[in-house]
């Protein structure tokens, strides 16, 4: 039968033709589709295993003529339908509109560490596909988020620090909005010394141990994102593989990072990690850990 086009574009359409029968034996292997474009004098063959087929890569405002034959599984090849003849549309105007700005962000859940920013959302002639949120330093701004929604959580932050962030709406075309109006805040102070405890336990066998800790936070609000540091006593204390925490060393110096599952402590919380070490000579416990900078208490 004549093939039908459908959800004709300027490059692309759908045919759909009547499914053809074989009584030879071998049975319907598929069809062979040709594609001629009117004023030009290459052929496409394009091949089907079904009665439809997807057609891409086509030109706007060009007229194309489709013919399908069907194959059975010994090769034999049916006579061609009728033609189809399509004329493909103009192609859309280019998206130049950008997206409304957004609304002025707003900070909650604000810790010494982190905040959470929301912002009304922006509209589009198209559609808005995300959000950039920037956060405004006298050097420049610096991306923090890419989100598709109108939320962010922002991470990394320093205590008792000020910040502004702005944010700007993009389209699929790559349009971007003017930048929202921005939001200045203050992180919150970080905890009081004691507001964090380390447990350190080891054991040992020859140059080499295997060392424990547990961090509770012994503070009134949660922790978001921790770095747990301190300083072997000798120069000769090494850290070798790490669990449960970023490890890095640089001379005497440690630092015990948390990972996306382990970085939230609520009040009273506690998370244990650890690592496998090497040392020459004795092998003593740190003196001092410090939580993102605030003292702990030892035991």
């Amino acid at each position: 039968g004549t093939p039908v086009a459908s959800a004709v574009t300027a490059t692309g359409l759908t045919l759909t033709w009547p499914a053809a029968t074989d009584a030879g034996g071998s049975g319907l292997a598929g069809y062979e589709v040709t594609q001629a474009q009117v004023g030009s004098d290459a052929l496409v063959l394009l091949n089907s295993a079904t009665n439809t087929l997807a057609v891409t890569r086509l030109l706007p405002e060009r007229t194309y003529r489709f013919t399908v034959r069907a194959r059975d599984g010994a090769g034999n090849r049916s006579t061609a339908s009728p033609v189809a003849e399509v004329t493909t549309p103009a192609a859309p105007a280019p998206d130049t509109v950008a997206p409304t700005r957004p609304g002025t962000p707003t900070a909650s859940a604000v810790t010494a560490t982190g905040l959470t920013l929301s912002w009304a959302a922006s509209t589009d002639n198209v559609a808005v596909t995300g959000y950039r949120v920037y956060r405004s330093a006298a050097g420049g701004d610096t991306l923090v988020g890419s989100p598709t929604g109108t939320t962010l959580a922002v991470t990394g932050l320093t205590a008792a620090t000020a910040y502004q962030f702005h944010v700007v709406a993009v389209d699929a075309a790559g349009n971007a909005s003017a930048a929202s109006a921005p939001v200045a805040v203050t992180t919150a102070d970080p905890p009081a010394s004691g507001g964090c405890a380390v447990t350190w336990t080891t054991s040992g066998w020859d140059s080499g141990f295997t060392a424990n800790v547990t961090l509770t936070n012994t503070g009134t609000t949660a922790i978001d994102g921790w770095t747990l540091a301190f300083t072997f006593p000798h120069a000769g204390q090494k850290v070798g593989q790490g669990w449960s925490a970023t490890w890095t060393q640089t001379g005497a110096a440690v630092t015990a990072t948390s990972l996306s599952y382990n970085g939230r402590l609520a009040p009273g919380a506690s998370t244990s990690f650890g690592f496998n070490g090497t040392h020459t000579g004795s092998n003593p416990k740190p003196a001092a850990f410090t939580l993102n900078g605030t003292p702990c208490t030892v035991s």
